[in-house]
């Protein structure tokens, strides 16, 4: 069954986060080569520039939340402080607060894993602790630290002498989001140690501020290899694999389709064909099918999200009536937008997707620059044929971004099922359907949103998806999987009501 991708929502925003959630690099647009090397004022002023006007022009409303006299402000202030060479480290520092400026989630600089990458590779070190901060908290999610009073769990107070608040604040400026709950999930998806290499550098230890029954007490934490963190970390989450079928106790079906993009084929076929993606999800709930499952948790946590010519594929197989991830999708026309789409046009996609884009670049082309118009999203179809038709339920956390929120949001508001867990960060209702420019002179890359996309039951608030049936999520990975374990016992409480 063909799909037609309108929304193009993950793309950028979908590979980083999942490149932030893996600890590996994503490219590097500015290169290796740039980092070795000043950039002149002159250069970075009209990068800065260019940045600013071209967001101004593509971004579907760049000042929803933030008032243009205040940009314009903060556009003047950081231009006045370019008075000399900077390196690539630095200009990408700046350049990540003032497009983080705008409270914009989908409106990013790409952050700079390649830079970071190097870095850990070359032995530099960072603060060996991973952390929840929540506005003036945080508690430990892992601690890479032999102090026994840095274990999971622990509340971090201050650090090097300033309270926690202070520190979420300063490192929040470098993530856009639209609510702090959302930059809160940013920050521990991109990983505080990480962001406070980007923001100071290497350290070689820490002081560390934590509660106690007594009060607070002040730790001197040395440092840990970078390279070393992140491979802890990639061992104690295990090999799980990325997509994944079974069946749990009591019966229970068990899906985890991971990221609505392709990561298999995405070098030859492009990330955003959907072909093994579909086979996937066939097979899956054939299997599921087959063993007469009355109950399906789709496992939705930590997914970065992706795109809907994937999700459709999933959700027709569950779907009692048609459906749409968007009850209304407006779209902005710019030069920067339709040079996007005549790239993506140039590419072998599958024939769904290039009657999509051919629609796409047929309804830019008839609009002046800056004029934002509807465009239609299709209504999809259940699957012809076989379908699941058993209890569903959507299990979501924080981490449940962009698509896998909209795919929430279409599974709770079609009622194919409950959704299950915690309430998402990411929102229904956003300025999304990424695209991207790159700056002329650093290289550097550039996301925003050409669309706004109101959610299914047309419900506009700036709020996550809330679940229907709300399930305790420790932070962190401990042993075992203490939220899925808490969602089949609440799931089997229920079957006898």
């Amino acid at each position: 069954m063909g799909r037609s991708r309108i929304a193009v929502l993950g793309s950028a925003v979908a590979i980083a986060l999942l490149g932030a959630a893996r600890g590996v690099s994503s490219a590097d647009p500015a290169g290796s080569a740039a980092r070795d090397s000043l950039l002149q004022p002159e250069l970075v002023r009209e990068d800065l520039t260019y940045l600013y006007r071209t967001l101004a022009a593509a971004h579907v409303d760049l000042f929803a939340h933030r008032p243009k006299a205040e940009y314009d402000r903060e556009y003047q202030r950081l231009l006045g402080a370019i008075d000399g060479p900077l390196s690539i480290e630095e200009v990408t520092r700046r350049f990540l607060r003032f497009v983080a400026f705008g409270n914009v989630a989908h409106a990013h600089l790409d952050f700079p894993f390649g830079a970071y990458s190097e870095y850990a590779k070359g032995g530099g070190t960072i603060l060996p602790l991973e952390l929840r901060v929540e506005a003036e908290r945080a508690l430990v999610v892992h601690g890479y630290s032999d102090d026994p009073r840095l274990a999971s769990g622990a509340e971090v107070t201050s650090l090097d002498g300033r309270p926690i608040g202070w520190w979420a604040e300063r490192l929040g400026a470098y993530l856009a989001a639209d609510t702090p709950y959302l930059r809160s999930a940013l920050m521990e998806t991109h990983g505080f140690a990480r962001l406070l290499w980007l923001d100071g550098g290497e350290r070689d230890s820490f002081r560390i501020g934590v509660r106690t029954g007594g009060g607070t007490t002040e730790l001197t934490v040395p440092a840990i290899r970078a390279s070393e963190m992140e491979a802890a970390a990639r061992a104690r989450r295990g090999g799980r694999p990325e997509r994944e079928v079974r069946i749990l106790q009591g019966g229970i079906a068990y899906l985890r389709p991971g990221p609505f993009f392709d990561t298999y084929d995405a070098v030859t076929r492009g990330e955003f064909d959907p072909r093994n993606f579909t086979a996937f999800v066939d097979s899956a709930f054939r299997q599921i099918l087959a063993t007469g499952a009355a109950d399906l948790i789709i496992d939705l946590r930590g997914n970065p999200g992706g795109d809907n010519s994937f999700s459709d594929e999933m959700l027709a197989w569950i779907a009692t009536e048609p459906f749409r991830f968007a009850s209304r999708y407006t779209l902005k026309a710019s030069a920067t937008t339709r040079a996007w789409y005549r790239e993506i046009a140039s590419r072998d996609l599958p024939a769904s997707d290039a009657d999509a884009v051919r629609r796409l670049n047929a309804a830019l082309a008839e609009r002046q620059d800056g004029e934002r118009f509807p465009f239609d999203v299709p209504m999809v179809p259940p699957r012809e044929g076989a379908r699941y038709q058993g209890r569903v339920f959507a299990l979501t956390d924080r981490f449940s971004f962009s698509m896998a929120t909209s795919v929430a949001a279409t599974i709770q508001d079609y009622r194919f099922g409950l959704v299950v867990g915690e309430e998402t960060a990411d929102l229904p209702t956003s300025y999304g359907s990424v695209a991207r420019f790159t700056l002329p002179n650093t290289g550097l890359g550039v996301n925003y949103p050409k669309g706004y996309m109101v959610r299914p039951s047309g419900d506009e608030r700036v709020r996550g998806v809330v679940p229907d049936l709300p399930v305790a999520l420790p932070p962190g990975t401990p042993e075992g999987d203490p939220g899925l374990a808490a969602t089949v016992a609440l799931i089997q409480s229920r079957r006898d009501r």
